[in-house]
């Protein structure tokens, strides 16, 4: 029997492609339109949420992206190897799901000559190989660490990463997370992209949350949460992520009463689950009498600064996570006891 050639096993699986599409689309305008073939670029800015593998009829198919926007109807994307490869898919989907402005396709090749008649007319997008390339290299060490997590959370070769989310009264997420989210033990974010929505989507198995709310600012004090000034918050938990992030498009947890229950009208797509029982002694629930004050902190310590920087990057931009190092958490975790 002839061997089989070293390169031409395939040591890279599809969804990493996905994953690199997926955060890309996900980035910014810019990085999007690099990604949408030429008749998609107007729609490049009016991005809202691209949620993967949404379950389509008539007939039956499963994208790997269906891309939603502010004003016009979703987009389907489906990312390949070569165009080729979509044959697999059949006309029929072809004509229902990505002709007619319905759709397009990602691919690393465009081998148009190997290509179905019925898919030669089929939009379609061919991916940066270098950036591709340096964006694996750069991500390799994460999305290992995040399998790892996930299928060997006791093996040690994962790192831990620690996150402070600020939740506060506006728009009623104080009453989300102490009502509904901490009880369920999830928490979701609105619609976000760029640096917010890469936080959310590095949130893994087994990372520490510190989730800060029922906020204290002196009239006339805006977002200064600095050493030193007289703020304060009365509920701080830290709590073991059990589920990293995932696209929901079913959950009604926080969704207004008048929800459609249609992903077009959800407001919050953006999801991870944790625990609401500390675990261990890294971690704690508030007893509802605690109070963290910025008259405790000093700016000469480091870990101070850490902490209040990470609470107010959070509160400016509407509560996304920001991750700290494990001394600022220890600092935080000596003043709650």
């Amino acid at each position: 029997m002839k061997s089989r050639r070293l390169e031409a096993v395939q040591l890279l699986d599809e969804k990493v492609i996905q994953r690199h599409v997926f955060e890309r689309i996900n980035e910014s305008t810019a990085e999007r339109r690099k990604l949408f073939p030429d008749r998609f670029q107007a729609y490049a800015s009016k991005f809202r949420v691209a949620i993967p593998e949404y379950a389509l009829s008539k007939p039956e198919h499963r994208p790997d992206f269906r891309i939603f926007f502010n004003d016009r109807a979703p987009l389907n994307a489906e990312v390949e190897w070569t165009r080729s490869r979509f044959r697999s898919h059949g006309d029929e989907v072809a004509e229902a799901h990505y002709r007619h402005g319905r759709g397009f396709l990602v691919v690393l090749q465009d081998d148009r000559d190997r290509t179905p008649h019925w898919a030669r007319d089929l939009d379609l997008v061919t991916i940066d190989v270098e950036d591709f390339t340096w964006w694996f290299n750069s991500e390799a060490k994460r999305m290992l660490e995040s399998s790892l997590m996930f299928h060997a959370p006791r093996s040690g070769l994962a790192s831990r990463r620690y996150w402070v989310v600020y939740v506060g009264r506006s728009g009623g997420g104080q009453d989300d997370y102490l009502k509904l989210g901490l009880p369920k033990g999830c928490w979701a974010f609105r619609y976000t992209q760029g640096a917010n929505l890469r936080n959310i989507m590095a949130i893994q198995r087994g990372d520490l949350v510190i989730f800060s709310t029922e906020w204290s600012m002196p009239v006339n004090m805006g977002r200064k949460i600095y050493p030193g000034v007289d703020w304060s918050c009365r509920h701080v938990d830290v709590l073991e992520v059990t589920d990293g992030y995932w696209c929901e498009i079913k959950d009604p947890t926080f969704e207004s009463p008048a929800w459609s229950g249609q992903p077009e009208d959800k407001s919050y797509m953006h999801y991870f689950r944790f625990s609401p029982t500390p675990r261990n002694a890294s971690q704690y629930r508030s007893a509802g009498i605690d109070s963290v004050r910025g008259t405790e902190f000093v700016q000469d310590d480091p870990a101070d600064v850490e902490l209040c920087n990470a609470f107010r990057m959070s509160n400016t931009q509407a509560g996304a996570p920001f991750q700290i190092s494990l001394v600022a958490l220890e600092a935080l975790r000596r003043r709650l006891s």
